[in-house]
């Protein structure tokens, strides 16, 4: 009897972690009556909410504006705010022992006016593998690079890659990450982040002679200690630097949006 009542007792916990899990990707406001409320308050909540589904299924909030004043961060991590609520969507590089991958997942912080009380965030972080993290984004519809459909513009990416890396590179393993192709009338290219070079360079299409050689031509390499500057003001008029609002987003693109590729320099 104490057997059956023990697996019982399991099963019900069981159940009810995978009603939680469930009831999360609702969001954290799942089931909440909010028809009694104010509507201002209702609204907030809402696309709170909103929001935070978003981020659990891979995609960009859509009732919030990217804050270019939050910090650049190598992980991907990035800001988010608006009326009543600022979001977080944290992309952490984490290791445990060998196993490595991102925490990665939403924070929602209402403003302290909004929410006094002990408590004003809610939040879901997990790990995930880089192959789990990419095929979250992929379900989302975001467009990538990938060995099945790499772009015709942009032909064999890990060939021009291990090019660069092996002119280049400074250390033995390298993260690169190439966002989805941008058109801009007729021309079409794309952004590589570098991760151990901290460096954001111009991806464009080469004749078929040069192919290969398309980021070390690059019109437009990026040295985020360098060429970053805080504010749109601050460029004054020149025509190489960006502003850091800029650069985030262009880092956030190509590592939430595009794909990686680890790519090994040779021993010399």
């Amino acid at each position: 009897m104490r057997n059956i009542l023990l697996i019982f007792a399991c099963l019900v916990s069981a159940s009810m972690a995978c009603a939680a899990e469930e009831l999360l990707k609702e969001g954290p406001f799942a089931l909440v009556d909010l028809s009694a409320l104010p509507e201002q308050d209702a609204q907030i909540i809402r696309e709170a909410n909103e929001d935070f589904i978003c981020v659990l299924q891979g995609r960009k909030p859509k009732n919030i504006k990217f804050d270019e004043s939050y910090a650049l961060t190598d992980g991907g991590t990035v800001c988010y705010k608006g009326k009543g609520y600022s979001l977080t969507i944290v992309q952490s590089l984490s290791s445990f022992g060998q196993l490595h991958g991102y925490i990665y997942g939403p924070v929602i912080a209402f403003d302290k006016k909004f929410a006094p009380g002990n408590r004003n965030t809610v939040s879901s972080l997990r790990f995930y593998t880089n192959k789990q993290l990419k095929g979250l984004m992929s379900l989302s519809g975001n467009p990538a690079f990938s060995k099945d459909a790499e772009p015709s513009a942009f032909p064999r990416a890990e060939e021009v890659l291990k090019t660069l890396v092996e002119e280049k590179a400074d250390v033995t393993t390298n993260h690169l990450y190439v966002s989805p192709v941008k058109k801009v009338g007729k021309d079409e290219f794309a952004w590589v982040y570098w991760k151990e070079k901290r460096q954001l360079i111009r991806w464009e299409p080469f004749d078929a002679k040069s192919w290969k050689k398309a980021l070390l031509y690059s019109r437009q390499i990026l040295d985020i200690d360098k060429d970053v500057v805080p504010t749109a003001e601050d460029i004054k008029g020149s025509t190489y630097l960006v502003d850091e609002g800029w650069a985030c987003r262009a880092i956030g693109d190509c590592m939430k949006n595009g794909r990686e590729y680890i790519i090994q320099k040779d021993a010399e």
